[in-house]
C-alpha cells in the first residue's frame, strides 16, 4: 500500500488502513443490507418487550444506506480508475439493475397488486422518481440517476484529481440538504438522496486514496472533523425534524472505521470468520435482497403475528434472503449473457 505519510505514529496499519474498505466491502454491504431490512420490518408491529427492544436497536438502521452510498462511490471510482470504457460502463450498470428490477416490479405491481401492465412497466423504468410520475423504491431510481451522470463527474473531476471540486460539491450538497429539509415542497424520498451525495463523494475520494496513496494524518483529521460535526448536528438539531439524518451522515466515516476495525479483528480467527460469513454472503446480492424485502414490507400487514413481531421479522427476513439468493443465481446467468452480447455489438 502506498502512503504519503513519512512518519510513523500510533495510527499504524493495524489501526488505520483505507484498504480495509475495499477488503471488507462485501461484508460491509451485507451488514448494511441486514440492518436496512430489519429496520424496514421493525418500523411497527408488536408491543412486547422484545418487539420494542428490536425496534429500538434498529431504529437507525437507515444508516445502512449511507454506508451503501460510500461503498458505491468507492467501487465505481476504483473500477473506473483501473479501466474506463463509456460503452461498457453503461451496459454493465443497465444489465446489473434493470432485468431484475423490471422482473420483480412486474410481479409486485402487475401480478400481485393488479395494476395495469403499462403502469408496472412505467414504474420499472425508475424515471418517475426524477420526473414526477409513479415509481417504486426510491433508492434504486436515485442510484440510477447517479450512475447516469457519473461518467461526467469522473472525466472532469475525479480523473484530473480536482479534489477541491469534490469537497466543494460535498459541502454545497450538505448545505442545500439542510436548507431544503426545512421546506415542504421537497418530499423526504428526494431529500434522502440529496443529503447523501457527500457519502458518494467520500467513497470516490477514498478510491483515489487507495489507488494513488494517501496521508493518514489527513484521514484522522477528517474522521475527527466529521465526528465533531455529527455531534453538533445532534446537539443543535441541525435540519430540524431530519437532524438525525444529518447526524448519521456526518458520523458515517466513523461508523465505517469502527466496522472495519471490528471486521479486521474478527477475520483473524475461525470463529470471527464464521461471524463475518453471513454478511459476505448477503453482500453478493444486496440489490435483490433490498428489492424483494421492500416488496414484502409493502404487501404484508402489521397485524400479521402482531403479538410476536420479532418472529414475524425473523421469518420474512429468512424468506427474503432465500428468494433473493435464488434470484441472484438466476439473473447472474442472464446478466452475464447480456453483457457478452451487448458489449460485442459495435455501435
Amino acid at each position: 500500500m502506498n502512503t504519503l505519510s513519512g512518519n510513523k505514529c500510533f495510527w499504524e496499519d493495524k489501526w488505520l488502513d483505507l484498504n480495509w474498505l475495499s477488503e471488507y466491502r462485501g461484508q460491509l454491504m451485507g451488514f448494511s443490507i441486514f440492518i436496512i431490512v430489519i429496520y424496514h420490518f421493525c418500523t411497527s408491529g408488536g408491543t412486547t418487550i422484545t418487539d420494542i427492544g428490536l425496534r429500538t436497536l434498529f431504529s437507525q438502521g437507515y444508516v445502512g444506506v449511507d454506508i451503501f452510498m460510500v461503498l458505491s462511490g468507492l467501487g465505481l471510482t476504483y473500477s473506473c480508475l483501473i479501466k474506463f470504457n463509456l460503452k461498457e460502463y453503461y451496459i454493465k450498470r443497465w444489465v446489473r439493475i434493470f432485468p431484475f428490477f423490471t422482473f420483480i416490479t412486474l410481479i409486485e405491481c402487475w401480478l400481485v397488486r393488479g395494476e395495469s401492465l403499462e403502469l408496472a412497466l412505467l414504474r420499472s423504468t425508475t424515471l418517475g422518481y426524477w420526473f414526477g410520475f409513479p415509481y417504486i423504491d426510491w433508492y434504486v431510481p436515485a442510484l440510477v440517476g447517479l450512475y447516469v451522470i457519473y461518467p461526467f463527474y469522473f472525466k472532469w473531476i475525479v480523473r484530473p484529481c480536482r479534489y477541491y471540486w469534490i469537497i466543494c460539491i460535498g459541502i454545497f450538497s450538505f448545505i442545500t440538504a439542510i436548507f431544503v429539509s426545512n421546506n415542504e415542497w421537497l418530499d423526504w424520498k428526494h431529500l434522502a438522496f440529496i443529503y447523501r451525495i457527500p457519502d458518494f463523494l467520500l467513497g470516490s475520494m477514498v478510491a483515489v486514496g487507495i489507488k494513488n496513496g494517501y496521508d493518514k494524518r489527513l484521514v484522522v483529521r477528517y474522521l475527527m472533523f466529521s465526528t465533531i460535526l455529527g455531534v453538533l448536528c445532534f446537539a443543535f438539531k441541525i435540519g430540524e425534524q431530519y437532524y438525525l439524518w444529518f447526524t448519521n451522515l456526518c458520523m458515517t466515516p466513523s461508523y465505517l472505521y469502527v466496522l472495519c476495525l471490528i471486521f479486521n479483528r474478527l477475520s483473524k480467527s475461525i470463529i470471527g470468520k464464521n461471524i463475518l460469513w453471513p454478511f459476505g454472503f448477503m453482500g453478493m446480492f444486496t440489490l435483490e435482497l433490498y428489492r424483494i424485502s421492500s416488496s414484502f414490507e409493502r404487501l404484508l400487514t402489521n397485524e400479521t403475528c402482531s403479538d410476536c413481531h420479532y418472529l414475524f421479522v425473523f421469518l420474512w427476513f429468512i424468506v427474503s434472503v432465500f428468494l433473493a439468493y435464488i434470484a441472484y443465481l438466476m439473473f447472474k446467468r442472464i446478466n452475464d449473457f447480456l453483457i457478452r452480447k451487448l458489449i460485442s455489438v459495435k455501435l
